[in-house]
């Protein structure tokens, strides 16, 4: 059985949080020089527990964990990457970012990824549990799971995290933030809001404020202008 050193599994289980990472990602996240990331990306590639992509756009490496380094996390095969998404490029990007920043201020949660619950809410179901993180929204009159694009637990709370990077529809958002907001396993929510979609966020966030729940005296639900990412 391939037995891996305690930062290259800290490094393999960071990254099966996200879509990709590049390497300056790895390197802030765990806090080591540019060229030690490199190098511990080379070796689990090596391994054939990450594996990497270009596209024509950007002429560099997008590092994601491969299907047998799932398998060796102890996640379904079936659930292995799909590479990187084009047109989802800048917002995961910046959702890693994201979390690197606030796992820095907030050493004591524990980061999940979008990509992560869904494995984990997929198990969980398989075996007849509840879903960990996933809400149901009502969608053209069936049941569909919604996950955040990353929730940050710290015993029993859980703090969900969006990054609206463009304008989403209006009548979309309003019902995902009631149904944050009402939700009993919903701590709190933050929301990061590029430029771009700032007006249609706090236009429905505005709506909505005055009749939120309050957690530690504010509204359950906070919105804060992000011009990461560029």
């Amino acid at each position: 059985m391939m037995v891996l050193v305690e930062r290259d599994r800290q490094i393999l289980e960071f990254m099966a949080n996200w879509a990709f990472v590049v390497s300056e990602q790895v390197q802030e996240y765990m806090g080591m020089s540019a060229q030690m990331s490199w190098r511990r990306l080379a070796r689990l590639t090596e391994l054939g527990l990450v594996t990497y992509s270009k596209t024509l756009n950007f002429p560099r490496k997008f590092y994601f964990v491969s299907r047998e380094g799932l398998e060796y996390l102890g996640f379904p095969a079936e659930n292995s990457p799909k590479g990187v998404k084009l047109a989802q490029l800048e917002h995961d990007k910046t959702l890693v970012d994201i979390a690197i920043d606030f796992h820095r201020r907030n050493p004591g949660y524990e980061i999940f990824g979008e990509t992560k619950m869904r494995r984990l809410d997929m198990s969980a179901l398989a075996n007849d549990d509840a879903a960990i993180f996933s809400l149901n929204r009502f969608v053209g009159g069936r049941s569909v799971q919604v996950f955040p694009d990353m929730v940050a637990k710290k015993d029993s709370a859980m703090f969900y995290i969006e990054y609206e990077h463009s304008p989403k529809d209006r009548k979309r958002l309003h019902s995902l933030m009631t149904g944050y907001a009402n939700s009993p396993k919903v701590t709190a929510v933050k929301y990061y809001v590029a430029p771009a979609a700032w007006v249609r966020v706090s236009d429905v966030y505005d709506s909505l404020k005055n009749d939120l729940p309050l957690v530690g005296g504010k509204p359950k639900i906070q919105v804060e202008l992000y011009e990461g990412g560029k």
